[in-house]
Formats: C-alpha cells, structure tokens, sequence
C-alpha cells in the first residue's frame, strides 16, 4: 500500500467503499474489509467507510466531510504515490496558507512511467485559473493537487454527482478555483510544487483519453455547468468573462463533433473543433 510506505507518517487515510459486494471466501464479511484489515492491522490512521453504490465523485464527497487533517489528497483504487510524495509537498506547503497547490503527476502505462505531459497533446506549464479554462480544460484532474480542508468544507466544495464521468473531475477544479480566487486574485496564479515525487495515475489500455468517457453528454454538460457559472467568471475580471463565453461554445462544437452521426457533419465540426483547437493555443499565449 503507497500511502502506508509513505516517509511522512503524520496522516490520516479514508478509505470509502463505494457498495462492493463481493464477499471473502469461507467468511460472512466483504473481501473489500477484509483486504482492509489484513493490510492495515491495528493502525488508527486509517479508517473504513462503506457506503451504497453512487460512484467515485460520492465516495470522494464522503471522504471531504469526514476528513480531519489540515490538506485533503485523493488517490483512487488504482493509483499509487511514490514514497517521498507526502514528505516533500509537507516540507512545501506546512508554512504557506494557501488553499491550492498541485504536484507533480506521472502516468503509468502498461508499466511505463511517462510525464504527464507526454500524455497529452497540449498541457501549459502553469496553473492559471484562465489557462486551466483554455487549455488544460479536459486534462484536470483533482488526485495531484493538495486542497486545504477547511477550504473545502467551508466552501461546500463537493463532486458534482449528476455530471457524466470526467466532467465531474473538471468541475469541481473550476468551482474550488473559483471560491479561491474570490477569497484572494493571486491563487489564480500559483505554481506547482517542485517536487522530486509523483502521484502515479493508472491509464488502462481501452482509455483513448485520460478520462474514459469523453462523450456527447460530458461536453454538454460540462457546457451547461460553464454557462452556469458566468457571473463568477465575470465577477473576476471582463476577461475572464469573456473567456468563459469562449469556453461554452467550444464545448458546444464538441458535443455536436462527438454526437454526429454522418460523414459530412463529423468532417464540418471537426473543422470548427480543430479552429478552437488552435484559437484556444493562441489565448493561452496571451493570458499567461
């Protein structure tokens, strides 16, 4: 288990069993628990949640309002954290009261661990909020970051459970950029931690993107969400606004690029996509 092998020991880790219902063999308990106790022991640093099948946005909703450390991190099942990963962001952010910092993130692919970025076509090299909503909109991911809990809870900063696989990771990104930019502008444009440590993200073979399910219904929605949220973006700045507006309808032409359904208006919307493809380039240079 990464997080019991961690050199920092100072934490707390929730587990959250999302309604599984396989039972150990000879036992009358889950095998879920039963992995649980035999890894962990007696250790009181972690704790066992089982809740009925509502997905991963749910279960990671229930470790936020149970969570009683200073900084929350998420690792999903399948993930892993290299050793030094909690010591050496520890060593960055005990001092610095920030509610955002991000680390860096590496992805393990049939056993090959490749950069983040060798993953993706575009990924800018900051953490700009404008940047974030430009250019690494369909890249964010929460697992790398290390969000202050009282930041969180006080904000009633959840997962968004009724958006499509992936575009809840995104939304709840922008809405936690948000609070924090509202509370103070210069989070909008923190850096990442240097660290020398990865947080190790699981790509499966039948993924054709970092997130699985990049569907008509995911840009939709995530377009709905953006509009939403057009008098916060506004409240920040006329550019941000208007950035915002740039966003929905970019997420518009995708939904109709990933919903069509003959040749001729897949090769005509993936023109316009491939347009704010390379206008979303040319913002990104502009705004950071």
């Amino acid at each position: 288990m990464s997080v019991k092998n961690q050199t920092y020991q100072g934490f707390e880790c929730l587990v959250v069993d999302d309604g599984s219902s396989l039972m150990a063999p000879g036992t009358q308990q889950l095998q879920a628990e039963v992995i649980f106790r035999a890894s962990v022991g007696m250790d009181g640093r972690f704790s066992f949640f089982r809740q009925s099948n509502q997905g991963v946005s749910a279960a990671r909703n229930t470790g936020i309002r149970r969570a009683c450390g200073r900084h929350v991190v998420f690792l999903d099942a399948d993930d892993w954290l290299e050793p030094n990963y909690l010591e050496e962001a520890f060593l960055h952010i005990i001092d610095d009261p920030t509610q955002i910092y991000y680390a860096p993130i590496k992805i393990d692919l049939k056993g090959e661990l490749l950069p983040f970025e060798a993953c993706m076509r575009f990924v800018p090299q900051t953490n700009n909020l404008l940047t974030l909503m430009l250019g690494q909109i369909l890249a964010m991911m929460p697992v790398n970051y290390f969000w202050r809990t009282d930041f969180l809870q006080r904000n009633q900063l959840f997962f968004k459970e009724s958006l499509s696989t992936g575009g809840q990771d995104i939304a709840f990104n922008i809405s936690a950029f948000l609070a924090a930019v509202g509370a103070d502008p210069s989070i909008g444009r923190k850096k990442a931690i240097p660290l020398n440590s990865h947080y190790i993200y699981r790509r499966h073979e039948r993924q054709r993107s970092l997130h699985p399910a990049f569907s008509e219904k995911m840009y939709r929605s995530l377009s709905d969400f953006f509009r939403s949220r057009q008098r916060d973006f506004q409240a920040i700045s006329v550019l941000h606004g208007c950035c915002n507006r740039f966003v929905v309808a970019k997420l518009l032409v995708f939904s109709k690029w990933a919903g069509a359904t003959n040749r001729i208006e897949k090769v005509g919307y993936a023109f316009l996509k491939k347009a704010f493809s390379l206008f979303t380039r040319i913002l990104v240079r502009l705004t950071t």
